[in-house]
């Protein structure tokens, strides 16, 4: 994941720090095995570009 100013990782390892509850899902065009294995350490999921809104409702919904 790239971000201006930072990275995606930063962030959810950011918001993590301020509140370990917080749901993220983290959307991305970089579908690497790195960054989904980053992401599965994380126990965050992730939603590939492009992608559908049913698929973000589903996700949230479960």
């Amino acid at each position: 994941m790239s971000m201006p100013n930072g990275s995606g990782f930063y962030a959810i390892k950011k918001i993590h720090d301020i509140n370990p509850k917080a749901h993220i899902i983290a959307v991305s065009a970089d579908g690497s095995f790195a960054t989904e294995e980053k992401l599965g350490k994380l126990n965050v999921p992730l939603i590939q570009k492009p992608f559908k809104m049913d698929q973000v409702i589903s996700m949230i919904q479960n």
